[in-house]
């Protein structure tokens, strides 16, 4: 198992996250219906980014989609949308043999900064860990980790004091994950979804999926995030360029963040 006690880790825990169990005979149907991404090619024990698009393709939510077995996953997601995504998705299953449930109160999220072992690990590769599952992430030159443990598991991860290396390292690795505040801004394409294995052009339909699709082939996208930093003496928490407000993280005098140009 990949040692995450190792002296250059930090563990930071994700009490923003979620987690939406979906379950059932028909899961792997009702999901390859809803998300921009295909589950049903994944094997079980992996994990993929994936998003779920209002009609006009824009990102309602997006989660890490991690399938336990044939017909059982967990979608990790920002907890401030889980009740209403959870809703939204409900209305669809209509006759299908499919159960979505808020199991959030029952795993323990933790995010890892810094672990050497993680270099061993693909992006998005998943490995069995004590109750539970450790999430390899797409990472800058710092590599990162999601920990999903039972919350009755022995030992938790225990928070590291520079806990906010976690978002600062999130934000370099490129790949944004919508909250609230950032529900239905952007298509996809917007966040760069299409380039970190978020998005499918191969499966069939989904939510939106004319729009993605019509926005990647006619090369129709006016605005993309990048990510870069800059010298902050001052240690600012925001930074404000044209056009948009962008929430940052800020470790040292260096700053991380998304910037959605104009």
């Amino acid at each position: 198992m990949t040692s995450l006690f190792e002296p250059t880790a930090q563990h930071t825990l994700l009490t923003d996250w979620g987690v939406l169990q979906v379950q059932g005979d028909d899961a792997t149907t009702f999901l390859q219906g809803q998300l921009t991404n295909d589950v049903a090619l994944m094997p079980v024990g992996q994990a993929r980014l994936s998003g779920y698009c209002s009609a006009k393709g824009r990102l309602l939510a997006s989660f890490i989609v991690l399938k336990r077995e044939t017909n059982g996953y967990h979608l990790l997601m920002a907890r401030d949308l889980l009740a209403a995504t959870q809703k939204r998705l409900q209305m669809f299953v209509m006759r299908a043999k499919c159960q979505l449930q808020d199991v959030s109160d029952q795993w323990r999220l933790t995010g890892i900064t810094g672990a050497e072992s993680l270099a061993d690990m693909p992006d998005w590769g998943c490995q069995a860990a004590d109750d539970g599952w450790i999430l390899r992430l797409p990472s800058a030159e710092v590599k990162q980790a999601i920990w999903i443990q039972l919350a009755t598991a022995a030992d938790p991860a225990q928070p590291s004091e520079m806990a906010d290396g976690w978002a600062f390292h999130r934000a370099l690795s490129g790949v944004a994950m919508v909250t609230q505040a950032t529900t239905e801004h952007f298509v996809p394409q917007m966040i760069n979804y299409e380039s970190v294995d978020g998005v499918s052009f191969k499966k069939g339909c989904y939510p939106g999926q004319e729009v993605v699709a019509r926005s990647q082939f006619r090369g129709a996208i006016k605005r993309r995030a990048a990510v870069y930093t800059l010298a902050d003496p001052n240690q600012q928490q925001v930074v404000v360029v044209k056009g948009c407000c962008t929430t940052t993280a800020s470790v040292g005098n260096q700053l991380g963040h998304h910037h959605l140009t104009q």
